[in-house]
């Protein structure tokens, strides 16, 4: 059951999803602080922009953040250490699985899971392990994913991206395959940067646009946020200034993605756009989506 204090940040991020207005929800992205020159760290940021607070430390790279559906708790990858979860304030860090190799954690929908990527001899498998830190089980009949898996609106599935570039809906018990979605990606762009909208309708996805007429050289290697529905196979462009790992706001209306500068916010309706700046000393890391507070 959700806190009155968690039930009112769930109403002011929801509401705030389609302005600029204050609000005290937080998107929480992995950047680089001293100028891109120190490990990944955990950085909290208003969705109004504000109070940019760095919440994780250490010597080791700590990325891939998710947000607990209640809003107060932070699943990250720990490079080379596992899986940990810490509360919005960077308090009660604790360890939550111990593989080193252990990568992109998400909750289910109640909370009371949470999905990552865990290695399995040379390969990698979802797994499934109780936000408590007990009960760890792996799919093994679910095909090897590339990049980080989603959960369904439901909580009984796992979507999952595999190299051959198709995205597969899971059995979240078994991992056995029930459903091919209509969206693809290309193949040979290395690990795709894909997400799940919370409401399980959108995908989201940083990919190669298409180079301009007469286009050379580096200017031509230039990656865009496409955004498609689950049952279509036409990727509508969102934004040609993308790149970095789309994630979602609580209510699926937007798409959020570091970018030059800091971590913009797209609508996935009507298109506008608008950028949270982040301090120049801290370069936002692409390679994971931010976590938007529930």
């Amino acid at each position: 059951m959700f806190s009155a204090a968690t039930t009112m940040c769930l109403v002011l991020c929801t509401a705030s999803s389609g302005s600029a207005s204050s609000t005290t929800c937080w998107i929480v992205f992995p950047g680089f602080p001293g100028h891109g020159t120190l490990p990944a760290q955990l950085f909290r940021i208003s969705t109004s922009g504000t109070a940019l607070r760095q919440i994780t430390s250490g010597v080791r790279a700590a990325e891939e953040p998710a947000f607990s559906p209640d809003g107060q708790r932070i699943a990250f990858t720990r490079v080379s250490a596992g899986i940990f979860v810490v509360e919005v304030d960077g308090s009660r860090l604790h360890r939550l699985t111990g593989d080193p190799d252990d990568r992109f954690p998400v909750w289910s929908p109640d909370g009371r899971e949470i999905a990552f990527m865990h290695p399995v001899g040379q390969h990698l498998r979802p797994a499934i392990i109780g936000s408590n830190g007990h009960g760890q089980r792996t799919l093994r009949l679910a095909p090897e994913p590339a990049g980080r898996p989603s959960w369904t609106a439901d909580g009984k599935s796992l979507v999952i991206a595999t190299p051959n570039g198709s995205l597969l809906r899971v059995d979240a018990n078994t991992g056995r395959v029930r459903r091919l979605l209509r969206p693809r990606f290309m193949r040979g762009e290395g690990t795709p940067l894909w997400s799940l909208s919370p409401n399980g309708r959108w995908i989201a996805l940083s990919a190669r646009r298409p180079e301009p007429p007469g286009c050379s050289g580096p200017a031509c290697d230039v990656f865009a946020i496409f955004v498609s529905s689950v049952s279509s196979s036409r990727p509508r462009r969102l934004d040609d200034d993308g790149g970095g790992f789309p994630g979602w706001s609580p209510d699926s209306r937007r798409v959020v993605y570091a970018t030059r500068g800091g971590i913009a916010v797209n609508a996935v309706i009507g298109g506008s756009r608008r950028l949270i700046p982040v301090d120049p000393r801290i370069v936002p890391a692409g390679d994971a989506p931010p976590a938007w507070q529930p």
